[in-house]
């Protein structure tokens, strides 16, 4: 998919205003998962690979309101998708996407090489 392609695929999942159900970076943040909330049962899984900078920010001037662990693991979520952005960068002749993501409470950038999106069921991640 090109840039376009995959902003459409986000766009299309109606994604403003959903709750943020997963954030996590694996190998070393060569890998991150998003999922956001699209029922009471079901989400979308953005996986991107072959990281190069992920940039994360939780708002200082907000309290997180208790351990975001326990919390997730009770569906009592915090954060709220506000903005996908998909973009993309040449470093060095290698092109890269970005993403940028905007939530209530916390921001972050990501640029990779591969993403693959899909919809599974919350009790799954």
């Amino acid at each position: 998919m090109d840039v376009k392609e995959i902003q459409q695929t986000l766009d299309k999942s109606e994604y403003k205003d959903s709750y943020i159900v997963k954030l996590n970076g694996n190998y070393m943040f060569d890998e991150v998962e998003l999922a956001y909330q699209i029922s009471k049962e079901e989400a979308i899984l953005i996986h991107f690979s072959g990281c190069y900078k992920v940039h994360f920010n939780h708002d200082f001037d907000q309290n997180k309101r208790g351990d975001v662990k326990d919390r997730i693991s009770s569906r009592q979520y915090l954060y709220v998708l506000k903005w996908i952005t998909m973009g993309e960068i040449i470093v060095n002749k290698n092109c890269f996407f970005t993403c940028q993501v905007v939530g209530t409470l916390l921001d972050f950038e990501v640029q990779f090489k591969e993403i693959k999106i899909s919809k599974v069921k919350i009790n799954d991640l």
